[in-house]
């Protein structure tokens, strides 16, 4: 199907500059015929006027020297009319008429126009002053003329004037000139429009050329060389916002890469301790059992650990998944009360009464909330009580009574592998970043403070839901 689709057409055309260009010069060509077309129409609308204008001037100039004395019409024309008129080419031509319609005086070839009235040009009806056109081909020249019949009056005795015009008309020259245009000069106008054309995709090559540029930089992006970025400057308004996102793309692509680099990394690191103090015992024939099932626990821990940072990166929440923070807090609460007892120590929970149901993953919220519990504990004396305080819309908070984290570390609790010097070697500090990344999966954040009283604050806030109580329904434990 794919090859089927390649083969519709070639293969510049998939390109924006083939499409651009070819789009654009079809739009050339049609916006060009269009124009001549309504350029012919209204050449020839115009050229009818100007022509129609011109026999009346000509009917009027022959009129105005029209006489009557004595009971006879006389025409006393000007010499250049005259010479005009007495042309042995006969170009120009006259014929005057009585009310009947019988020829009274005429020019060279004149009495061809006879004939050439309208029917009803004698119907007293018809108007006192009346111009009418006419055409008509002179079979024995071969030449086609155009007249105008004028009626004009002389006292109370109207006459005819007749005027023609024969190919010498400066219409008819125009005429000649657009033919000749057409049959000779259209090389010219091709050239004009192969030069408009090659403008346009000329144009359209310059523009697009730094669209070139980013794709070849696009292209040549690999793992080795995602610290480069698509070049903004020069790109088109509107592909600019898909190049920044393709860059922003890429620097979350780095950003992981960068991180999964440091996982790995400290990930064997925290790996190699106590595998290699389990190898130095075994070795050495000095472990006893105990200390063995110690190490081994640690190590399944951290095995753990890494399992749910996992998860909580690749974990999404339903859209309408909800779970009772109440009935989360109590049930870690129960669960992490014989390990603090053990440890001569104490969890205690502060919640109000009911239900308080948030937007989230039953399992995965307990893994927060037991991860900030067992942070608590490990960083606080013995004797010391952990609260865990729930409260609306939707927060938890656990509270310790430990040495604190000093204000200039706050911002890097959360950072994987980053532990407080607080003398503890426990733990491969991942616990907390397993938080925030749950909390950001929930659309939520974590939060880190100083506690007023002494020791760390630590706070996970949930964005607000309009909970339906009805639809909650019991989450699998937590992974």
């Amino acid at each position: 199907m794919r090859a089927l689709l390649q083969l519709k057409g070639p293969r510049w055309m998939s390109s924006l500059t083939g499409r651009l260009s070819v789009s654009l010069s079809l739009i050339v060509i049609g916006a060009v015929a269009i124009i001549l077309g309504v350029l012919s129409v209204q050449m020839a609308v115009e050229q009818d006027t100007l022509r129609d204008r011109s026999l009346e001037w000509q009917a009027k100039d022959v009129a105005v020297h029209l006489r009557r004395e004595a009971g006879e019409v006389r025409l006393a024309l000007p010499s250049e009319l005259e010479k005009a008129y007495s042309a042995p080419d006969g170009q120009y031509l006259f014929l005057i008429s009585d009310a009947e319609g019988a020829p009274l005086m005429h020019s060279n070839y004149g009495m061809r126009l006879a004939g050439h009235l309208p029917e009803d040009w004698f119907d007293p009806g018809a108007g006192r002053e009346r111009v009418s056109y006419f055409e008509f081909r002179d079979l024995e020249r071969g030449q086609t003329f155009y007249g105008a019949s004028m009626r004009v009056w002389l006292g109370e005795q109207p006459y005819t004037v007749q005027v023609a015009q024969g190919p010498v008309h400066s219409d008819v020259l125009a005429d000649t000139v657009i033919e000749e245009f057409f049959e000779r000069q259209w090389w010219a106008f091709l050239l004009f429009l192969v030069a408009i054309i090659a403008t346009v995709v000329l144009t359209v090559r310059l523009s697009l050329r730094s669209i070139g540029a980013v794709s070849r930089v696009a292209r040549s992006l690999g793992p080795a060389s995602l610290d480069a970025r698509l070049e903004t400057e020069g790109i088109p308004s509107e592909v600019l916002p898909i190049v920044e996102a393709v860059n922003e793309a890429l620097r979350k692509i780095e950003d992981g890469y960068r991180r999964q680099r440091e996982f790995t990394a400290n990930a064997a690191h925290q790996l190699r301790t106590p595998l290699t103090i389990l190898r130095a015992d075994l070795e050495n024939r000095e472990l006893d059992r105990a200390e063995a099932l110690g190490e081994v626990r640690a190590l399944e821990r951290l095995v753990q650990q890494f399992l749910h940072l996992a998860q909580a990166d690749n974990f999404q929440l339903a859209l309408h998944e909800q779970t009772d923070l109440h009935e989360v807090a109590e049930e870690t609460v129960a669960a992490l009360a014989p390990f603090a007892l053990k440890r001569g120590q104490e969890v205690a929970l502060e919640a109000p009464e009911g239900a308080l149901f948030v937007r989230g993953n039953r399992s995965f919220i307990a893994v927060a909330l037991r991860n900030l519990i067992e942070n608590a504990l490990q960083y606080s004396p013995a004797g010391e009580a952990v609260t865990v305080r729930v409260e609306r819309p939707g927060k938890i908070s656990v509270i310790d009574r430990g040495c604190g984290i000093e204000k200039s570390r706050l911002g890097l609790v959360f950072d994987r592998f980053w532990r407080a010097d607080r003398k503890v070697e426990d733990g491969a500090g991942l616990g907390l970043s397993i938080v925030q990344q749950i909390m950001a999966a929930h659309g939520g954040r974590a939060e880190a403070a100083q506690n007023p009283g002494g020791g760390a604050l630590f706070t996970l806030v949930f964005p607000e839901f309009s909970a339906d109580p009805s639809a909650h329904e019991a989450a699998p434990s937590a992974p």
